[in-house]
């Protein structure tokens, strides 16, 4: 099995343009990976709700609706699985999520649990957590789903004996992230000691994009700052 853990640019609300970075990973990878992986808040971009449910329940995406027609077809097309963050709308509640295709169909559908990634001052109910880690079986190995800051706020919730998929979106600047890149490694440990890590690229707010791998206590392969592409791994 082969994953690709896909650092791509993305931009807040521009969906098409946010898809055609997809299919141009897939484009390049799916020959090679039976997987692509992408960052949290991908399809929608990080900063793209508003924290008004009015304006924020036609950014946020049904899984049953036509975008993610378009994304089960892609994975019939090119043969290999995708996995992406997003911004999920179901039933008057919007989540971070991400979620997991292979062949056209829905294997996993993780919503973040941990709260910080809206401004939970300032908006309603509306906007809410999931209240269990996810988790899918691909190609015979067991992968848990955590994102972002769960693994900051309760990383014990996230102990599996498989991999631990930890899409992150983080815009800090270089020196500051290296700094805190020996935390994300001690926090990966406590849940698995296998873990894939992968951020995505933006100009607005600048972020400088990573992906690592990591066992057993240390990052043994990486994609590094401000390059678009994918770690194999």
């Amino acid at each position: 099995m082969k994953i690709a853990l896909a650092v791509y640019e993305f931009k807040n609300n521009d969906i098409t343009f946010n898809i055609k970075q997809i299919e141009k990973a897939f484009a390049k990878y799916a020959e090679k990976v039976d997987l692509i992986c992408f960052a949290e808040s991908f399809l929608q971009g990080f900063d793209s709700l508003s924290w008004s449910f009015a304006v924020d329940q036609k950014i946020a995406l049904p899984i049953n609706g036509a975008v993610f027609d378009h994304l089960k077809e892609m994975t019939l097309q090119y043969q290999a699985a995708l996995a992406i963050g997003y911004f999920e709308l179901d039933d008057s509640k919007i989540y971070s999520s991400y979620t997991v295709i292979e062949k056209g169909e829905i294997l996993c559908n993780y919503r973040r649990m941990s709260k910080h990634w809206k401004e939970y001052l300032i908006c309603d109910d509306h906007y809410a957590e999931g209240d269990c880690p996810g988790e899918f079986v691909f190609r015979d190995q067991l992968f848990r789903i955590a994102l972002c800051g769960d693994m900051f706020v309760f990383p014990e919730k996230y102990k599996t004996d498989g991999i631990l998929l930890w899409p992150i979106y983080v815009n800090y600047p270089y020196e500051e992230f290296v700094n805190i890149l020996p935390e994300y490694i001690k926090r990966a440990a406590i849940a698995s000691d296998r873990a894939l890590v992968v951020n995505a690229l933006s100009q607005d707010p600048p972020s400088i994009g990573n992906a690592f791998a990591i066992t057993d206590n240390q990052i043994v392969s990486a994609l590094w700052f401000n390059k678009e592409g994918a770690l194999i791994w």
